[in-house]
């Protein structure tokens, strides 16, 4: 599916309207990306990042720092948007990738996730069985710390 129809079809799904997923986001992957159209020396960015568990099924994960350029409320909402299309789109490469041939696609993925967001109260919670006390992560270890 074309970058622009997966964005705007997983924007339907979850009952966006379209006008806030539209805009157009240049999408380049790697250290040094290359691009098209003409840019400035401002950046703005996020860190994701996911931790092993010792849960079977379950994986813990969020947002550790994040840097808007603009102190302008209107402007960090665009570059919401610029980052949740270049993570989608990474997000469908490499889900594409690695997944399983009885798995749903990223579109369905992304939904099933999102679902429940509009919901009141809504909160991802903690996994079955986990302590209900949050705990300071052991260190980092392996290739990606």
């Amino acid at each position: 599916m074309k970058r622009r129809g997966f964005l705007l079809a997983l924007a339907a799904a979850l009952g966006l309207d379209p006008r806030d997923a539209t805009g157009y986001t240049e999408v380049r992957h790697g250290p040094k990306p290359r691009f098209a159209v003409p840019l400035t020396g401002a950046i703005f960015t996020c860190t994701v990042v996911g931790r092993h568990t010792k849960l079977d099924g379950c994986g813990a994960g969020g947002v550790t720092t994040y840097c808007f350029k603009s102190n302008n409320l209107a402007q960090q909402n665009a570059e919401l948007l610029v980052l949740r299309t270049a993570f989608l789109e990474w997000f469908r490469e490499k889900y594409d990738e690695t997944r399983r041939p009885d798995q749903a696609g990223a579109a369905e993925q992304v939904a099933f996730a999102t679902q429940n967001w509009s919901k009141p109260r809504y909160s991802p919670g903690l996994c079955p069985n986990s302590p209900t006390t949050p705990k300071d992560p052991p260190p980092a270890t392996e290739r990606c710390a």
